[in-house]
């Protein structure tokens, strides 16, 4: 999502003449990335080895695993610095006074989207780093425990259940935050109407973020 608010921010201009294009390229080359090192990680793995609850992780595969979990690391990184710099262009174009409506439209519809994911997105990043992190560094040290030692260190710090329990109760957050924000600018956008001109041209004005265009609406 962060790619595609990316594009969006860049092309703003004439971004909705994309139409659906931009979102399923996304979407298919995630999707091929995902099988594809998901596959050069698990290729190797003997499935009548027994593992540690779910783990991929084998004698087979450990090294591979090991290295995709600090890959994937760097990938939250990478998302959330990512999210941070669309969210400051954002704020330093939309205070531009003269811009086209597309373009104003793009800019705050950028920073709507990224203020309602972005607690998801941090919660996410964190969880999933502590998660690939400690999943490393312990099987790096497998063979310094006894079984027991390490099946107890591997399951101290096994974080995912936690994290299924509470990224449904954020996205839910998440939802009734859009809802309430979407009611609000419906809101303020039909106070104080003294005809129906007037919602037309306060729309208007608004995106333009123009106060030379407000005074000639």
């Amino acid at each position: 999502m962060i790619v595609e608010r990316a594009v969006a921010l860049w092309k703003r201009d004439r971004y909705e003449t994309y139409g659906s294009v931009v979102g399923t390229a996304i979407t298919f080359c995630c999707m091929i990335s995902s099988v594809s090192v998901t596959t050069w990680a698990l290729i190797q793995m003997n499935l009548h080895t027994e593992t540690v609850y779910c783990s991929a992780g084998t004698q087979e595969t450990g090294f591979r695993v090991k290295v995709l979990s600090f890959i994937l690391c760097a990938i939250d990184f990478i998302t959330l610095l990512g999210t941070g710099f669309v969210f400051a262009f954002n704020v330093a174009a939309i205070r531009r006074k003269f811009f086209d409506l597309k373009s104003s439209y793009q800019l705050k519809e950028n920073i709507s989207v990224i203020r309602i994911i972005l607690p998801l997105s941090i919660f996410q990043a964190i969880c999933h780093t502590m998660f690939s992190m400690t999943n490393g560094i312990i099987s790096s040290f497998e063979s310094s425990f006894s079984m027991v030692t390490y099946r107890t260190l591997f399951a101290a710090t096994y974080i995912i259940p936690y994290y299924t329990m509470v990224a449904p109760l954020l996205l839910l957050y998440v939802l009734n935050r859009s809802l309430k924000d979407r009611a609000l600018k419906l809101k303020v956008l039909t106070r104080h109407v003294t005809n129906e001109n007037d919602v037309y041209f306060t729309a208007y004005s608004q995106m333009w973020n123009n106060r030379r265009a407000s005074n000639k609406c």
